[in-house]
């Protein structure tokens, strides 16, 4: 079985090429999330507008995102989206053609007391299902990239826009954040 992927990618006025966008504080539609919004410094962006993600010193709150066309990688710092575990961040080194992608929808908690699942090795077990080599396989699967509502083509809850297909040449090795004690678990990155 062969499994193709869609990811969403954050509006970028230059195409996702690897670079901050050409006007940043006119690109209101990345506000949108909630993982930029709270981030964006718009005056520093500006003031580095146009500029390789690989020649900055800071990381942008997109920077998962603006690679995925681009010949040039960057390192990307990740921290943890789970803020009250407060576990150490870590770097990637991002290939050129590559974005970072999470299986979001298999880290649901099943239960009724928490939106995310916070155990470790429910999380691992999960990632490993989702990355198999024999369901995510190389230079066969597709992803198909797209932006949702947050764009300035159609700004409508609900839509969907796809912007890219692309087939997957390699899957990253899976990455973990820090720990705080050395007999914790690994917090595996997703």
């Amino acid at each position: 079985m062969v499994m193709h992927l869609s990811s969403r990618l954050t509006w970028h006025d230059s195409g996702w090429n690897g670079c901050i966008c050409e006007k940043p504080s006119e690109n209101v539609y990345c506000t949108v999330h909630d993982f930029i919004r709270p981030f964006k410094d718009a005056d520093i962006e500006d003031a580095h507008a146009g500029e390789a993600l690989g020649e900055l010193d800071f990381n942008l709150p997109c920077a998962r995102d603006p690679t995925a066309f681009s010949p040039k990688g960057f390192t990307i710092e990740h921290n943890d989206p789970l803020e009250w575990r407060k576990l150490p961040s870590v770097e990637e080194n991002v290939p050129p053609y590559s974005w970072c992608t999470s299986g979001y929808g298999r880290m649901f908690s099943s239960g009724n007391d928490s939106t995310w699942e916070n155990n470790p090795g429910i999380q691992l077990e999960r990632l490993k299902e989702f990355w198999d080599p024999e369901v995510i396989k190389k230079n066969h699967s597709l992803v198909f990239f797209y932006v949702n509502n947050a764009n300035p083509m159609k700004d409508e809850p609900g839509t969907r826009i796809l912007v890219g297909i692309g087939r997957i040449k390699e899957v990253g090795h899976q990455l973990f954040f820090g720990k705080k004690n050395k007999n914790d678990p690994d917090n595996a990155l997703w």
